[in-house]
């Protein structure tokens, strides 16, 4: 469990992201992340309430000469809706 403070809004997150190397240079991932407010949890107490937002997302990473390049396909069950990342190279 990771606790996230950004200025205005904190959220407790879990992730969970199996790994399979499909080839000697390429990755096939999943992502499960659940996020619950702490501003629910402090209030109740119960730190074992059920996650109040999910994230799934599915990805596949390929090692180049440039770095890596990475497809991932996210969705949210609580926005019904699907997005689509390609990111190439490495982040500084």
């Amino acid at each position: 469990i990771a606790i996230v403070m950004p200025p205005l809004i904190s959220i407790i997150s879990s992730e969970w992201n199996p790994l399979y190397s499909s080839s000697l240079s390429g990755y096939l991932y999943l992502t499960f992340s659940k996020i619950i407010l702490p501003s629910v949890i402090f209030k109740s107490g119960n730190w074992l309430s059920k996650p109040k937002y999910n994230g799934y997302a599915i990805g596949y990473s390929l090692d180049s000469i440039i770095g890596p390049v990475e497809v991932k396909y996210t969705w949210s069950p609580e926005l019904n809706k699907g997005y689509t990342f390609i990111s190439v190279g490495f982040w500084f």
